[in-house]
């Protein structure tokens, strides 16, 4: 047998480790569409581009830190958890760099309840939910109250974020549904434990 390629091995690392696999492909994604419009575009100035490139090489080394974390049985819970608030904190700080609830990045919340489930706990799916509406909220605050020039161009009224939220809560619904039968369906026959808890 021929030994395994660097392509073979990074798949292989990537099914072992999802949910890091995804967040540091996301980070690669997203940073390439941040280069481009400042290298090549030219649309961004280098303050924020500089402010954005220190955030994200931050998010990237704690999402490796907590993977370790959550790799001790007795730290796992708390590494799981504290793995989901860095990663709305580091959304939202971004975003509020950014143009707030007018920016396109606000997809981040929707794809972080959606990597919630990779944990296959309905406790952590809703608490990360939970995060995500309230940082929404700030970043709608900040739209109304603090940085009012991010209206111009854009739409004010309140209904958008109104349907966002319903957005978010519907993915919260439709992933913790997945978890849940995830979960029923990994069980022993004749485990009587509830499935989806934490």
């Amino acid at each position: 047998a021929r030994p395994s390629g660097p392509l073979q091995r990074l798949a292989r690392w990537a099914r072992r480790e999802p949910p890091l696999a995804l967040r540091l492909c996301g980070f690669g994604l997203f940073y390439a569409v941040e280069l481009a419009n400042y290298h090549v575009f030219h649309t961004i100035e280098r303050d924020w581009h500089l402010k954005v490139s220190a955030m994200i090489a931050v998010w990237a080394l704690v999402s490796v830190a907590l993977q370790q974390v959550v790799k001790h049985e007795r730290w796992e819970t708390l590494g799981i958890f504290a793995w989901g608030a860095a990663d709305v904190a580091a959304a939202t700080s971004i975003l509020l760099i950014a143009d707030g609830v007018a920016s396109p990045l606000v997809v981040a919340y929707p794809l972080l309840i959606v990597a919630s489930g990779l944990w296959l706990r309905t406790g952590f799916v809703t608490v990360t939910t939970a995060a995500c509406v309230a940082s929404y909220l700030v970043l709608v605050a900040d739209f109304y109250f603090r940085r009012v020039e991010l209206q111009t161009g854009f739409d004010r009224d309140a209904d958008r974020h109104v349907f966002f939220m319903l957005g978010l809560l519907l993915t919260w619904a439709a992933v913790r549904y997945q978890v849940s039968r995830a979960r029923a369906l990994s069980r022993p026959a004749g485990h009587s434990s509830r499935p989806g808890r934490c």
